[in-house]
């Protein structure tokens, strides 16, 4: 397997497992400051037992390689973390989903102008295309109230993710994920300090939010960070559009917000954006091995 290929199936398998993300917190019967704080704790304590058991040998040389863009990652992350929950919870799901499927626009712009990593050509068509599907998402129904506030929250999130992706192909370190387990406990405690934190009600949003919190989002960011090794950010970004796609399908079968007939056409130019693109570059690697 080609390192490419490794990487598409990397962060493939990431958003997979992100993509019930949205679904799980709207089943959550908690307010949204109170989700942010128990499902960063999660998140925060599943990636540093990640990152303790996979460098327990070295820790010393792990934490300098990750030394000094840690210092931008960490807020970066937190950020992310609290845009996402907080666009989900405040706004309509296929609109917050949206926003954040803007992320390879923003990522394609700051990596060229922080790093000069170019896009290639058919990575810049299948942005565009990938564009116009995420427009026509946003067209007529929107499944769920729109505010604001939630839209800017989820606004935040590609904005905060161009600059972390970008960085972290500047990171020695093998991963992040420890610079991800303290991103997400700041995020923790930024929402503890300034909001009342409710406990879950019962036995089943307790579960739910572990399981977000520990292996939805925990796992997902693992992977896809770490398939920044191998694949160039704008492309990782690109890939992470398919959630806009599976989100609202699942926040429909499991919550019961149907997605109108934009979000099936938007979502059939997104996968379209992503097999193209992944096919083409992969035959195009392919016709370069001997």
């Amino acid at each position: 397997m080609t390192p490419y290929a490794l990487g598409l199936a990397i962060v493939g398998l990431g958003v997979l497992l992100i993509s019930p993300d949205s679904a799980v917190i709207r089943l959550i019967d908690l307010d949204p400051w109170s989700v942010i704080f128990w499902r960063s704790l999660g998140s925060a304590i599943s990636l540093g037992v990640f990152a303790l058991l996979r460098h327990r040998r070295d820790l010393r040389g792990y934490a300098q390689g990750l030394w000094p863009m840690g210092l931008a990652l960490i807020p970066l992350f937190a950020l992310g973390q609290i845009g996402f929950v907080g666009g989900v919870s405040l706004t309509a799901p296929a609109i917050a989903l949206v926003l954040v499927g803007a992320t390879p626009f923003f990522t394609a712009l700051v990596a060229w102008f922080l790093i000069g990593e170019r896009t290639s050509p058919v990575t810049q068509i299948a942005i565009g295309v990938g564009f116009v599907g995420v427009a026509i998402t946003i067209l007529g129904g929107t499944g769920g109230e729109v505010t604001w506030l939630g839209n800017l929250f989820a606004l935040s999130v590609p904005i905060a993710l161009a600059f972390a992706f970008t960085l972290v192909r500047r990171v020695e370190s093998p991963d992040v994920w420890a610079l991800f387990s303290l991103a997400h406990a700041s995020a923790a405690i930024l929402v503890g300090l300034v909001m009342p934190i409710a406990y879950p009600a019962n036995l089943t949003d307790a579960l739910l939010l572990a399981l977000n919190g520990m292996i939805v989002s925990a796992g997902a960011m693992a992977l896809i960070t770490l398939g920044l090794r191998y694949l160039p950010a704008a492309e990782v970004s690109l890939l992470m559009t398919g959630e806009t796609v599976l989100g609202p399908l699942l926040v429909w079968w499991w919550v019961g917000i149907a997605p109108e007939w934009n979000a099936w056409v938007g979502g059939a130019l997104v996968i379209a954006a992503l097999i193209g693109n992944a096919g083409f570059r992969l035959a195009k690697r392919q016709r370069r091995t001997p």
